[in-house]
């Protein structure tokens, strides 16, 4: 593996002056840029479609443990039952999906021999 030499960056003393620290000036660009309202805006969008995905992942997980469980159809009651109290009780988060019971079924029928 080949590592490439770092760039030089050549800094005026105006900025140097300004920003004697590199993370200090990022910092800086940071809080102005959170600080507009369009990034207020931006961000309060953001929160709404995590929050409309966060809760169609919750009954997707759902369903997958019902599947999963397959019970009877004379126990339908008790399966939808278990699969709230168990989607009720898992740390679910949109930003870390569960793949599947037939993702996971897959992957460990490959790790067999």
């Amino acid at each position: 593996m080949r590592v490439s030499p770092r760039p030089l960056i050549l800094v005026s003393s105006v900025q140097s002056l300004a920003f004697s620290d590199p993370i200090d000036r990022i910092l800086a660009e940071l809080d102005a840029e959170r600080s507009t309202e369009g990034f207020a805006k931006k961000k309060e969008g953001d929160a709404r479609r995590h929050k409309k995905a966060q809760a169609e992942y919750v009954e997707d997980f759902h369903g997958a443990v019902v599947t999963f469980l397959a019970f009877h159809t004379n126990h339908t009651d008790v399966a939808a039952r278990m699969a709230r109290a168990v989607t009720d009780h898992a740390p679910l988060s949109a930003a870390a999906r569960w793949p599947g019971p037939s993702v996971s079924r897959r992957n460990s029928e490959q790790r067999q021999p």
